[in-house]
């Protein structure tokens, strides 16, 4: 048996035990390679069954990784169809007997047909034995609100939504505000440069609206995709209170006529109020 005195690789000297006596021995160096061999061998043994079990790890890990991005997209869409059944479920309520679903909504007269021909269509799809039952209640209760757009009023009713939502047989204010608001806006931002380059930009928005609506877009963008049509009537009226203004990238641009104003001297060439007299009268068509 040897016992260790001291470090294990600074030894000053090893003792040789032998039948109860301690005795001292000079194969000393010997021992220690002996030894030094075993630990490393041992050492050497778990680090390989280490590097094993990490390869097997990273190798079962990728062919799972694998398996499940090539159903991660199966997946995704079952899983927002469940949620989506459920949520529809949520928003009815059993009848008396306990044995079907009953729901009750708002929905215009026209729409009528429509979700008869869906109730049909979703019976049939789903090898449903009973079919849905549609009917039309009489009611005391105020009507909701519902308007018709398209997808040019689309933003424009959104804009006037954020204030109020009209009651039912009111008027409609987006009607008026489809001319108001763009052209209080040009009012404002009355440069026929930059309405073009406002109409150029909204232009291609439209053009491409069926590609661009199809893929997933930034906020911003996402935003100025959304109200296309608005910002369409904006660069038209832009362009129209630009060349009555006289702005063409807010650099005065006399397009029609010279300026109905003139100095009455030479000391006024810089002014732009005071020292100046009308000398002819212009009229604007609105």
């Amino acid at each position: 048996m040897v016992i260790e005195i001291g470090k294990l690789f600074d030894v000053e000297r090893l003792l040789y035990l032998q039948k109860g006596s301690i005795v001292s021995s000079d194969r000393w160096v010997g021992y220690v390679c002996a030894y030094t061999v075993s630990i490393h061998g041992r050492v050497s043994g778990w680090l390989a069954e280490l590097k094993t079990t990490i390869s097997d790890g990273l190798d079962h890990r990728k062919i799972l990784l694998e398996t499940i991005g090539d159903k991660f997209e199966q997946w995704n869409l079952k899983v927002r169809k469940e949620k989506a059944i459920y949520h529809t479920l949520n928003m009815l309520s059993l009848d008396v007997t306990k044995k079907c679903l009953v729901g009750e909504g708002w929905s215009p007269l026209f729409a009528a047909p429509e979700i008869q021909e869906a109730l049909q269509r979703a019976a049939v799809d789903s090898n449903s034995q009973v079919g849905s039952i549609f009917q039309v209640l009489r009611t005391k209760e105020m009507p909701q609100t519902f308007f018709r757009t398209n997808k040019f009023t689309t933003a424009f009713q959104e804009i006037v939504d954020a204030y109020s939502v009209a009651k039912y047989q009111e008027a409609n204010p987006t009607v008026f505000t489809i001319v108001t608001f763009p052209f209080l806006f040009a009012v404002m931002f009355g440069d026929w440069g930059h309405g073009i380059c406002l109409l150029l930009a909204t232009m291609y928005l439209i053009l491409r609206e069926k590609k661009l609506s199809s893929q997933k877009l930034g906020d911003i963008m996402e935003m100025a995709f959304g109200g296309r049509y608005v910002i369409f009537m904006m660069s038209l009226f832009s362009i129209y209170t630009g060349l009555i203004y006289n702005e063409f990238f807010s650099i005065p641009y006399p397009l029609f006529a010279p300026s109905a104003y003139e100095c009455r001297d030479a000391s006024c060439s810089e002014a732009t109020t005071i020292g100046l007299i009308k000398t002819r009268i212009i009229i604007f068509f609105f």
